[in-house]
């Protein structure tokens, strides 16, 4: 998923390096729309599919489930829930995928 959001914000010429600022700006840039459009993206813009919230909030999920994983060693991920992540990482990165050719 870490990658995926990378590749979409470098897309649009962001780079960002840490989990909390790229989920941030993936919101910011791909679901909130604050940026200002420059004319020669309105074109690209016509055929992008807005990406929807829960993209995001998938991805934080996630990286609240790794951290915890990764630093708490008295708590226990589930199967399910692993699954779940893993399922929901599929469908992110193939909707990051096609948000990306759209903007290239």
């Amino acid at each position: 998923m870490f990658h995926a959001a990378t590749a979409a914000l470098a897309a649009i010429g962001i780079k960002a390096e840490k989990h909390e600022s790229l989920i941030d700006a993936l919101e910011y840039h791909f679901v909130l729309k604050q940026q200002a459009i420059k004319l020669e993206d309105i074109g690209k813009i016509k055929f992008a599919k807005r990406l929807d919230e829960k993209y995001v909030n998938r991805m934080w999920a996630a990286k609240s489930k790794r951290n915890t994983a990764q630093y708490k060693s008295d708590v226990v991920i589930v199967q399910k829930d692993s699954e779940k992540i893993y399922k929901n990482a599929i469908d992110f990165v193939d909707a990051l995928e096609i948000l990306i050719k759209v903007l290239k």
